[in-house]
């Protein structure tokens, strides 16, 4: 795609080319940026990276991009306690997606419990819809708040 007004300008083509810019954000954010020059700016970027793939997990490198987004959210959950719902929610979807197991959804989940990095949820207030591709048909169940709650359900036999 050569331009917006070119005739290979579909909106699918602007909207792999814009994830495609976006991928490379985070990707050099992640790796490049000192820890603590990371913002809270990347977090828009994070989670549409992070979601939109999982939908499509026959990209070849859809792994290492979540890992790099769940990274952003582990680091970052001390600066930011909004990222200790975003944590599950993201692992919630993945599990609904079948990106990846419950049982690898459990043992990343318990990863950040053992660091102490998770918030009690009466803490941290998060009403931000995380999984847009439902909440254009149904918004019940696309915020952050309900996702982490249904991570912990769909994980407690996991334990």
């Amino acid at each position: 795609m050569r331009s917006f007004t070119s005739r290979d300008s579909t909106p699918k083509a602007i909207f792999n080319a814009s994830l495609k810019q976006l991928r490379q954000i985070v990707f050099e954010y992640r790796t490049l940026l000192p820890y603590k020059l990371q913002s809270l700016w990347l977090n828009a970027a994070a989670l549409h990276v992070g979601t939109t793939l999982l939908r499509g997990t026959d990209h070849p490198a859809w792994r290492s991009y979540f890992s790099l987004c769940m990274g952003y959210w582990k680091t970052g959950v001390h600066k930011y306690p909004v990222f200790s719902q975003v944590i599950p929610a993201n692992l919630c979807i993945a599990v609904n997606m079948g990106a990846i197991t419950s049982s690898e959804a459990y043992t990343l989940g318990e990863e950040y419990k053992v660091l102490g990095r998770f918030y009690e949820s009466a803490e941290v207030a998060t009403c931000c819809i995380m999984d847009f591709e439902h909440a254009m048909s149904d918004m019940e169940g696309t915020r952050i708040h309900e996702l982490a709650q249904r991570f912990d359900e769909l994980t407690i036999f996991e334990a």
